[in-house]
């Protein structure tokens, strides 16, 4: 491999050496946009290789603009024409996904109401009407008070090593440590390893070290690893870290989905350290903490990639102590999710999995909020943030201090006037929360003007949703910085004095709806940086994890009411959620996720097992088609469902073939799920068939989840070992393992 530059645009000379003539093949690109710009073959020899027609294709493949016409013999061509079958059991998709919710805030760059949760564009919509609540459909249903927990699981799911595999690694610091980790445990395997500098932290330079590997099996993502913990609230450290850490994780993603990996089943392992309080009594590094929301999106948004993100306990371990590192990272780079449990933690060789339980915020004092207290309400102008500034004077006869990104304008003069026409005093600050000399002159100006703050509530957010696939850096960055940088301003501000400090962050930390990454990594963020304050200073942070709000706010349209309704996502009224911020401030809990939702939402979430199956009556409207009841197994249903999705005669499988072998994309999925429930009367999600990929498995689980469809079976399935144990199908009185929730 022979590489040159001159003068002027740069010129890559790659000569490939075959046993057959030799070819030399010029690149040419851009200075500017450091990207191909065209690519133009001199050949020395008019027979082309095969192999070398390979290397073009592959070229053209990855989106490089090959210029066909300087190939030898390219202009003698003849169209052929291509089969109108199916050739070939994959689908390729522009948009691997289901229907993504529209995106409200196009044309808005200042949003700043955190009750929202979703995205895209739909210009035909009434996005304006309201709902109106006196003829709406009633749903009884109260709101539920969760809270994040580490749960000690000790099993787990570790891959086999094949030594025909590719596996990337990228790291940042501890090189001969990870090397030799990695080298020890896949010995046979081909591994590349990639050390993320300042000059190759960008997509274009990724994505040129990963183009020509012939295929990546696995890759790992590496953050900085750390083993001292430092209390450090500079703005520049949590710079560095997003771009080293979340932003430097979006580019690989990036870079792998250019060079054709989106469809392709990819394993894909995050490791940090120290990034979670897991047993209570940790301090922790929240740097990276953004990384962790944006894994969880990642495995949403690309279907067949199995994704998982550990952290590690580096703090025991002494700075010359290699070998213990060594073995930390052997001990879990072979571990999978289990379940669909995406963050797993060790300490001290213990296996934790993050979990969601129910908590209820008990009050342990009087009043949360103090008579004739003074409050900075960041991102107060959106609907939610006005909306408590009115509880506030109205209840507490509260002086409120509005941030916000505009300029003063006739709608925040009419907001101030609400405000103390219910009884409080209300001051208008000019604030970049993304930066500091600007929070610490409206945090100045507010004592100047109201007195010693009491409280800081952050409601201030941006939103940029998109696909991942679509998503630009800029975007993500912009939906990062009131959430990241905007967080950590806020604190530095008041953290000297006993002002308590309210988040509002979104229950999308543990939902994750696809094209919402940026943001979910912002909350992500949030949520862990409240515990790293919380570590040495207990209680100085609070942080509520909305649902949406029905009432107030983007979201309070019908359109927006309907479409998150079909997600199982339920509106929270003022009220309620009034409420529950109040509850917040008098109670000891620290972190609340506070949603209303139906139950079939709840099979999203990582819950503790008491949201574990049980067994309840089957309902009277649980019913089985015709067909089904004609003899039809569950397995036959599944391929009838596949058949009817794909819009084809007959499929081809065999006991291993996947889903998505078989040509099931996202899409296909949510018309095989309607079809399998309407059929068979019974409440299948879209997750399933990601947890159960192949049709014996998926006819396993329905069996064993849904045992009132076995009486049914023409027996098919019975030869094949499929039953539900321990479930009586000619008992008058049936029952049906459902996922049941203890809001039900």
């Amino acid at each position: 491999l022979n590489i040159g530059s001159s003068i002027g645009p740069v010129c890559i000379s790659v000569k490939i050496v075959f046993s057959a003539p030799v070819s030399c093949i010029i690149i040419l690109f851009s200075s500017k946009t450091e990207s191909y710009d065209t690519i133009q073959f001199n050949l020395l020899n008019t027979q082309l290789e095969t192999n070398v027609y390979e290397f073009i294709l592959q070229l053209w493949l990855h989106g490089q603009n090959i210029t066909w016409s300087k190939i030898n013999n390219c202009n003698n061509y003849q169209k052929i024409s291509l089969p109108t079958y199916r050739f070939d059991e994959n689908s390729y998709w522009e948009d691997q996904v289901p229907y993504v919710i529209p995106n409200y805030t196009k044309n808005d760059t200042k949003s700043e109401d955190v009750n929202t949760l979703n995205s895209n564009s739909n210009s035909s919509v009434n996005h304006s009407e309201k709902v109106d609540r006196s003829i709406e459909d009633v749903d009884d249903r109260k709101c539920i008070s969760l809270h994040p927990i580490w749960s000690r699981h000790d099993e787990a799911n570790q891959i086999a090593i094949d030594t025909s595999e590719d596996i990337v690694v990228f790291y940042q610091n501890y090189e001969e440590e990870i090397k030799k980790a990695f080298q020890d445990k896949f010995d046979g395997c081909q591994l590349h390893f990639i050390r993320i500098t300042k000059s190759n932290n960008n997509q274009q330079m990724i994505q040129r070290q990963l183009m020509f590997l012939d295929k990546i099996n696995q890759v790992y993502f590496i953050t900085n690893l750390n083993t001292k913990i430092e209390n450090d609230y500079e703005v520049q450290t949590y710079q560095e870290a997003e771009s080293n850490g979340v932003l430097c994780l979006l580019r690989i993603v990036k870079a792998l989905h250019i060079c054709g990996y989106s469809t392709r089943a990819l394993r894909m392992m995050i490791i940090t350290n120290n990034t979670y309080n897991v047993t209570g009594d940790e301090k922790i590094i929240p740097f990276y903490s953004a990384v962790g929301g944006l894994t969880k999106s990642i495995a949403t948004e690309f279907y067949r990639w199995k994704m998982i993100c550990c952290d590690l306990d580096f703090t025991m371990i002494a700075d010359n102590d290699s070998d213990a590192l060594v073995n930390s990272l052997k001990n879990v780079i072979c571990e999978t999710a289990r379940d669909g449990k995406i963050e797993v933690a060790y300490r001290k060789g213990i296996r934790y999995e993050r979990l969601l339980s129910e908590t209820t915020m008990t009050p342990t004092k009087e009043n949360g909020f103090i008579k004739n207290g003074t409050y900075l309400i960041a991102g107060g102008n959106g609907g939610l943030g006005h909306e408590l500034a009115l509880y506030l004077a109205k209840n507490y006869q509260a002086s409120i201090s509005i941030l916000g990104r505009s300029e003063i304008n006739e709608k925040i003069e009419d907001n101030l006037e609400q405000i103390r026409a219910a009884g409080g005093k209300a001051i208008y600050v000019q604030t970049d929360v993304g930066d500091s000399n600007s929070v610490n002159i409206a945090v100045e100006e507010t004592k100047k003007s109201l007195g010693t703050i009491d409280a800081v509530i952050h409601s201030a957010m941006v939103l940029r949703d998109s696909m991942l696939i679509n998503m630009d850096e800029k975007s993500f960055e912009e939906a990062l910085y009131p959430k990241i940088l905007g967080t950590v301003n806020l604190f530095k501000a008041i953290q000297s004095d006993t002002t308590q400090v309210l988040i509002f962050s979104s229950a999308e930390s543990y939902l994750c709806f696809q094209g919402q990454s940026n943001y979910i990594a912002g909350c992500s963020f949030q949520d862990t940086f409240a515990s790293f304050v919380n570590s040495t200073n207990p209680g100085k942070v609070k942080v509520l994890n909305w649902g949406y709000w029905g009432e107030v706010g983007i979201a309070s349209s019908k359109f927006y009411h309907d479409v998150f309704s079909k997600t199982g996502l339920l509106p929270i009224y003022n009220e309620e959620g009034l409420q529950a911020i109040d509850d917040m401030m008098r109670c000891d809990e620290q972190q609340v996720v506070f949603l209303k939702a139906k139950d079939e939402l709840f099979d999203q979430l990582p819950m503790d097992e008491i949201f574990s199956t049980k067994t309840v009556p089957v309902k009277e409207n649980q019913t089985v088609s015709s067909d089904f009841s004609q003899g039809i197994s569950v397995s036959d249903c599944i391929c009838s469902a596949i058949k009817e999705s794909l819009y084809i005669d007959d499929i081809k499988e065999d006991e291993e073939s996947t889903f998505s072998d078989l040509g099931v994309d996202s899409i296909v999925e949510l018309e095989m799920i309607e079809y399998l429930n309407e059929n068979l009367g019974i409440k299948l999600m879209p997750t399933d068939l990601f947890n159960y990929e192949t049709i014996e498995q998926l006819t396993k689980y329905i069996c064993s989840e849904f045992p009132q469809v076995l009486h049914m079976d023409d027996g098919k399935d019975a030869e094949k070992g499929i039953t539900s144990e321990g479930i009586n199908s000619s008992s008058e009185d049936q029952t049906l393992t459902i996922k049941e929730c203890i809001f039900s």
